[in-house]
């Protein structure tokens, strides 16, 4: 299994009211930013351009007494000058936490505790052609919009203008309240923002947990406390629970809508074949399913031959519309794909087995 790793992050402490104006001070002085940021209802200082790594300081209310000393940043950006690459080593998000209290420390001129109020664990899969993948990252997207997620699921593209078609870019689906999930291709949004331009595919599976989120996963929102052996462990412990359990359902429930399509066909012609193939390619994530279908449903009405042919007929027509639809996918090998995607983002190994009489068994271990 790849590690998981950390990108963007906010953090924050607890100050006291009385020390507000010396804190504005101490940020507006170290960070250079000049007179106007002193003025009456500052609070925010961006620090994009002073700094690489951390994109804001804020001071805000707390609710009931006092104010929060706030920090955004980026992990990867404090050794980068892009978080195109996870921070994946915990002596590396030590060095970051260090350094984020000696900054606050001097702000505030005291010693402190840090916690996190949103933190983004990631994952980050190479591959060839990220399209190939569309139909893994849509499987899992609905599998979390019907048998997991609280919220809706949306995906976003981006339309090439030298071949004038669209590629899927993304999928975000809000998990639980204060947990969203965004699958995508890094390689395209970091190209649209940066003029280093990257080379190769990698599909990000990222999610964004709140500080109430982190408290109910670890028990704590503590920054020192969370180290990335506790962040990993955890994290996929969690995941493996409710995951493979909804990429079931889901896989059985499209299965189902095949079958039955399939027996309220008139006449089972190549022709007939090809349209069913057209119509309800939405739910055939992989040539191998649809060809276990055609074997068990036409098993007592065709020959062995004629199924055979069916199933060429079918293997064909999924593959010139893997190259002709839009969004653009590849039809043909996803259970290998998926199988990749589940032991990179969640420790799981995946195998998808086929009985005697042309029924599935998925296996999650």
């Amino acid at each position: 299994m790849e590690s998981l790793g950390l990108d963007h992050a906010t953090i924050k402490t607890s100050i006291s009211d009385r020390e507000l104006l010396f804190i504005k001070k101490s940020i507006v002085d170290k960070f250079k930013l000049g007179t106007k940021f002193m003025e009456d209802g500052v609070y925010k200082f961006p620090l994009t351009d002073k700094s690489n790594f951390i994109n804001y300081i804020e001071i805000k209310e707390k609710y009931g007494k006092g104010h929060y000393l706030i920090i955004d940043f980026n992990y990867p950006r404090y050794f980068s000058k892009s978080n195109f690459h996870l921070l994946y080593q915990q002596s590396h998000k030590k060095i970051v936490d260090e350094y984020l209290k000696t900054i606050i420390t001097e702000i505030l001129d005291i010693e402190i505790k840090m916690s996190y109020m949103m933190l983004e664990i990631a994952g980050q899969l190479y591959v060839k052609i990220f399209s190939d993948f569309y139909k893994v990252i849509n499987l899992i997207a609905r599998a979390k919009a019907n048998y997991i997620s609280k919220g809706p699921t949306c995906n976003f593209m981006y339309l090439s203008k030298r071949s004038q078609r669209e590629f899927i870019k993304g999928f975000t689906s809000k998990m639980i309240p204060g947990l969203k999930n965004t699958q995508y291709d890094k390689t395209q949004e970091h190209n649209e923002k940066n003029i280093d331009k990257k080379l190769g595919q990698e599909l990000r599976n990222e999610y964004k947990a709140t500080e109430k989120v982190l408290k109910t996963i670890y028990g704590t929102s503590d920054v020192e406390e969370l180290n990335l052996n506790i962040i990993n462990m955890k994290f996929t412990e969690v995941q493996k629970n409710i995951i493979g359990e909804a990429i079931e359902k889901q896989l059985l429930g499209d299965i189902d809508i095949l079958r039955e399509k399939l027996k309220k066909l008139d006449r089972i012609t190549p022709k007939n074949i090809e349209l069913f193939v057209t119509e309800f390619d939405e739910y055939i994530f992989d040539y191998k399913i649809v060809s276990t279908i055609l074997k068990k449903e036409l098993g007592n009405l065709k020959s062995e031959r004629m199924i055979k042919n069916y199933q060429k007929i079918a293997k064909e027509k999924l593959t010139r519309l893997g190259g002709s639809n839009s969004p653009i996918r590849n039809n043909i090998g996803n259970i290998k794909r998926l199988a990749e995607y589940l032991e990179c983002f969640y420790n799981i190994k995946f195998e998808l087995k086929i009985t005697k009489d042309s029924d599935f068994q998925f296996i999650f271990f």
